[in-house]
Formats: structure tokens, C-alpha cells, sequence
């Protein structure tokens, strides 16, 4: 009986014991998951956005592009003034920066170029859109002074950016490298520009003016495509001007097409050549059409003193018209006379005015 009963109760005693074993391994085993759950916790926390980045990436979903305008669309009456601050080339900020372009409803996009055009709610033009503002004070004299061959060379444009004075219109030229960089250049250092137009010159075959040239004797069709590659080049320009020495004259039927081209889509024109009848004159003259024609050429001659005369023939002439333009090559010793000149305007009574604020 006693022997019995001691069995039974070591019997009970192993049982404690090994219940006892369990609990104990079992709550051992509770502390370390939660230490482990909390390390885990801490570590998904930490890397929560992580995380999240890479399981939005395994999620389906349906994308849609949304192409929005460079700037804000702008009307005339928006428009009084350059724009506080744009990015130059070089990453600095120019408080004489005008609008960025393109503006919104100011191109069309015709077999993939974007070529000008007016926009058609409140027929804002290119030309009235991109040049640059400009206040005229009665009784004194205005002088424009246009650099052409922009965008040719980045040592010399360059050089335009940084050494002249906004009221300085630039020509940008169509066979420029990189026309895109130079014409955003541009506005961004607060000079309205304009864009070369190729032209056949009195010495066609031996004066090169390149693939894209309007030619006397071709077609409409092929003049015209060839207009159009070179509008589509850039934009933002306020108008396009002549190839010096072109063949071209007021009676020319045969490119009448290019200039109704040009007038139509809203943009100025400005003939490069002094001493010519004016070609497109007349249809600009006849539906109110920006154009101007050029004065002086006024590197035509590199000798400092011989650019010093021109420009004193260029002030004279503003007196007695009111008004006078000269267009010159980027040439380092023009411009540097340039930009001593234009210095030295207003103390003589002159506006330097941009090429825009020439056209009638």
C-alpha cells in the first residue's frame, strides 16, 4: 500500500516537474519571439518608405501623360514686362529675363515640327507675344542695333550674352548647332531674337547659304518645306530676317507664297539689305504686317576707326529720322565698339531700342 502510494506520487512529481519543464521552455520561448517580433517591427518601421516605393512598383496601374506648356499662356494686356528671374546658361538668374517659351497655344505641331502661329482665342501673335517690351520716350531718337550669326559660335555668343545690354536684338542662325540651347539663351538673358531665313544671293553656286535655302527657281512646294525646317529649328522668335545680298526683289511671284507664310502665322519680317527695294514690303504695308528694313551694315569695314564713323553715320541718321538701325557680325572688335557705344547712348539722348520697337 505505502509502496503504492509512493509510486503515485513520484509518478505526480515527474509530471510537475516536466509540466513545469514546459511552461518554463515555453515562456522562454514566448520572450525571445517577441524580442525577435520587435526587432522586425523596428526594422519594417525604418524601412517603411522603402517599402512602400517597392510594393507601389508591384501594384498594377494605368498611366497617362499629361503634356503641359512651358509657361503660362499670357494675353497682350498680361504682358507689360519681362519676367523677375529666368535660369541662364550657366545656371545664374538674369532679372532681365523675358517669358520662357514656348507659349501656350502660340505653335503647332505639323509633321513633327513646331511651327509659329496665332493663337486663335484672342489672336495673340508670335511677334506681339515674344518681343521684347519697350517704352518709347517722345523726342528722342531710337537706334537698334542687331547682331546676326548668333548661335554660331559658343565662344562668341557667349561672349553677346554676357557683354551687351538686353535692348540688343540677336538673329539667330537656322544652321546654328544647338538652336534650341541658344534661342532659350536668349530670352533668358532678356534679349528678344529673331531667326535667319536662307536666301539665294547674287552669287549662288559660289556663296553657299546652305541645304535649306529659298531659291528663285524652285518650286512653292519645296520652298515652302524648306521655310518650314527652318522655323522649326526653335521657338520663341519674333520674326525672320533676309539673307544679306539675296536675289530676291518686291516683283519676285514666285516666293510670294513664303512671305504670306511668314505675315500669316503672325510673325515680323525684317529685310537685311540697305540698299534694296524692300522685298515684302508691300504686303505688309497693304494688311499691317511688322516689317523693318536695315540702315547700316556697319562691320563691313574691321578697322576701329572705320566702325567708330559708322556708328557716328548711324546717330546722325537717328536725329534727322528719329530713328536709324544698323545689324552687325559678331565680330569681337564690333561688338566690343558695340557695347562702348551703346554704353555712352543715353548721355547723347538716345534710346537703344529693340529691332521690334522699329516695325510699323
Amino acid at each position: 500500500m505505502v509502496a503504492n502510494v509512493q509510486s503515485k506520487l513520484a509518478g505526480w512529481r515527474s509530471r510537475f516537474e516536466g509540466s513545469s519543464n514546459y511552461k518554463k521552455s515555453l515562456l522562454e520561448g514566448l520572450v525571445c519571439g517577441a524580442i525577435v517580433f520587435g526587432l522586425m517591427f523596428g526594422w519594417m518601421y525604418y524601412r517603411a518608405d522603402d517599402t512602400a516605393h517597392k510594393l507601389q512598383e508591384l501594384i498594377p496601374s494605368k498611366s497617362t501623360t499629361i503634356d503641359l506648356p512651358a509657361e503660362t499662356a499670357l494675353t497682350p494686356a498680361a504682358q507689360t514686362g519681362p519676367s523677375p528671374v529666368q535660369d541662364g546658361l550657366n545656371g545664374t538668374k538674369n532679372i532681365n529675363a523675358l517669358v520662357a517659351a514656348p507659349i501656350e497655344g502660340l505653335t503647332e505641331n505639323f509633321e513633327g515640327k513646331y511651327l509659329p502661329m496665332s493663337r486663335f482665342e484672342d489672336e495673340l501673335s508670335p511677334f506681339a507675344a515674344y518681343k521684347r517690351p519697350f517704352e518709347v520716350f517722345a523726342g528722342r531718337p531710337m537706334v537698334s542695333i542687331v547682331i546676326v550669326d548668333y548661335g554660331i559660335s559658343d565662344t562668341f555668343s557667349q561672349s553677346i550674352l554676357d557683354n551687351l545690354p538686353p535692348e540688343i536684338s540677336l538673329v539667330l542662325n537656322s544652321y546654328s548647332a544647338e538652336p534650341a540651347k541658344w534661342a532659350s539663351a536668349a530670352r533668358a538673358y532678356g534679349h528678344e531674337f529673331w531667326l535667319s531665313l536662307p536666301m539665294q544671293t547674287q552669287e549662288f553656286g559660289s556663296d553657299d547659304t546652305g541645304p535649306e535655302s529659298i531659291l528663285m527657281n524652285t518650286s512653292i512646294a519645296e520652298n515652302q518645306k524648306r521655310l518650314f525646317n527652318v522655323m522649326g529649328v526653335a521657338v520663341g522668335y519674333v520674326g525672320l530676317v533676309s539673307q544679306k545680298d539675296h536675289i530676291f526683289t518686291k516683283e519676285d511671284l514666285d516666293v510670294g507664297p513664303v512671305m504670306k507664310q511668314v505675315f500669316g502665322r503672325g510673325l515680323g519680317f525684317a529685310e537685311s539689305n540697305p540698299d534694296v527695294p524692300a522685298y515684302g514690303l508691300a504686303m505688309a504695308m497693304e494688311f499691317g504686317y511688322p516689317y523693318v528694313q536695315n540702315n547700316f551694315w556697319i562691320d563691313e569695314d574691321l578697322r576701329p576707326a572705320a566702325i567708330d564713323r559708322k556708328l557716328q553715320e548711324l546717330e546722325l541718321q537717328a536725329s534727322k529720322n528719329g530713328k536709324a538701325i544698323a545689324f552687325v557680325r559678331p565680330y569681337p572688335v564690333a561688338v566690343k565698339k558695340v557695347a562702348e557705344w551703346v554704353a555712352a547712348a543715353s548721355d547723347k539722348g538716345i534710346q537703344v531700342a529693340p529691332l521690334s520697337a522699329m516695325a510699323q
